[in-house]
């Protein structure tokens, strides 16, 4: 199989619509919430997400969903990996690996499977091992619990990406690359464009000499000062009207010296002639 955009893959869905997709899953946790811990749920969770253009089939890459979920809470990739192992051996999921055409491994495509075909005979094989003859009985019905957790899937993958969990790569042209590599860390794109908005506002209150891009370093400076106060936990307002503050400052102090820049130099007359005085303004190392 070869790598490619996620239509390629339709004919791997086994859904007819989303809300097929979302009754089987509901089915799915209602046998087998137990065999998963609470991190691996969240991200089988995450995984399903990304199976709304084409129901039931991804083919984010690994690292990609980890950036996502990541941007809420806290789960490792070796939870996705223990999450990827239980669902294939169960019979939820089949993973299928793409190669590139000059040789290697690229991105893997999984693909839900409905509970009434790929996994059905594993299904009935655990319930014979489970339930002695003679005594069967109907299985239990999912857990409130898990078809809550389950409808909002339906709500989440329907929808396309939210904007605050666009990464820095979505960041407009227009804003230095050297702000969004000291701001990205912490931010997304839409954080790092209101951020950079911020620093524009704040040049502008002031006549300078250059252009918004000689000031980059002073206004990655000014966020880095913020970081620090913020994780020094010496912020008590927004984060924003901070750096807003530590900027004006340094603007401040850039436009003292600028001006300073401006004023001739002198030779003092120690004579008290002022007509002995000369100008050397036209010679910066005549400095008093």
């Amino acid at each position: 199989m070869l790598p490619g955009n996620i239509e390629q893959f339709k004919s791997y869905s086994q859904f007819q619509s989303l809300e097929d997709f979302n009754e089987t899953m509901t089915m799915y946790m209602g046998r087998y919430r137990d065999q998963f811990t609470k991190g691996e749920r969240r991200a089988l969770f995450h995984l399903t997400r990304f199976c709304a253009k084409v129901p039931g089939v991804s083919n984010i890459r690994l690292c990609k969903l980890l950036m996502y979920a990541n941007q809420s809470e806290h789960i490792s990739r070796s939870t996705f990996e223990r999450m990827l192992r239980k669902a294939t051996g169960l019979g939820m999921l089949t993973i299928h690996h793409t190669l590139r055409k000059e040789g290697g491994y690229s991105h893997n495509v999984y693909v839900f499977n409905r509970i009434d075909g790929a996994g059905e005979q594993q299904l009935k094989e655990e319930q014979s091992a489970e339930i002695p003859d003679g005594s069967r009985a109907e299985a239990p019905s999912s857990p409130p619990e898990t078809i809550n957790l389950f409808k909002t899937i339906l709500k989440d993958i329907s929808k396309d990406v939210r904007l605050e969990n666009l990464d820095e790569s979505y960041c407009p042209s227009h804003i230095s690359k050297d702000f969004i590599k000291a701001a990205k860390p912490f931010y997304g794109a839409d954080g790092i464009y209101q951020l950079w908005g911020t620093a524009l506002i704040a040049c502008r209150r002031y006549t300078l000499n250059n252009p918004i891009e000689h000031y980059v370093p002073v206004i990655i400076s000014a966020f880095k000062q913020t970081v620090f106060q913020y994780k020094k936990g010496n912020i008590k307002g927004s984060f924003k009207g901070y750096f807003y503050g530590t900027l004006v400052a340094m603007f401040n102090m850039e436009v003292r010296r600028e001006t300073m820049h401006k004023l001739p130099y002198l030779v003092y007359d120690w004579l008290g002639d002022s007509d002995n005085q000369a100008d050397l303004s036209d010679r910066p190392e005549a400095l008093i």
